[in-house]
Parts: C-alpha cells; sequence; structure tokens
C-alpha cells in the first residue's frame, strides 16, 4: 500500500519542480530520515533527504551506491 508522507516545501535540484511529498512503498508510516535515497517522480534525478528532509543531489558516493542498489535503480 501507498503511505503519502508530506515533507517541508523544497524543489527537485535538477528539474527545480516543486515537492511536498514523499511515498513509502514498504513500511506504514515509516518517514525518511537524513541520507536516505528518493527519486524525483518529474524527472527521474536521484535525490538524497537532508536532515530537515529537504532534498538534494547525491555526492559521487551516495551515486555510485545508488547505481548499484538493484531495489533503487
Amino acid at each position: 500500500m501507498l503511505h503519502k508522507i508530506k515533507l517541508p516545501e523544497d524543489s527537485c535540484p535538477y528539474c527545480k519542480h516543486k515537492i511536498s511529498a514523499t511515498s513509502n512503498l514498504e513500511e506504514d508510516g515509516a518517514k525518511p530520515v537524513g541520507g536516505d535515497f528518493s527519486v524525483c517522480l518529474y524527472c527521474g534525478g536521484g535525490l538524497v533527504f537532508n536532515d530537515d528532509l529537504t532534498m538534494r543531489m547525491p555526492t559521487p558516493k551516495e551515486s555510485l551506491i545508488m547505481e548499484n542498489t538493484p531495489d533503487f535503480v
């Protein structure tokens, strides 16, 4: 089941589309924490949550982790 989680208003660092929520497909009510990965649904850019739940581009190391995580790609 899809669980929508409200986020602080932000924008994708790639396409600048407004981001105000995320979805969790695995656990009931589990909220993201700093360092968790996500994807922009508008442009497909890989994103990382900051501690305040805003989004940022991944570091080169985080990009490698994303590329090597089958469930993420």
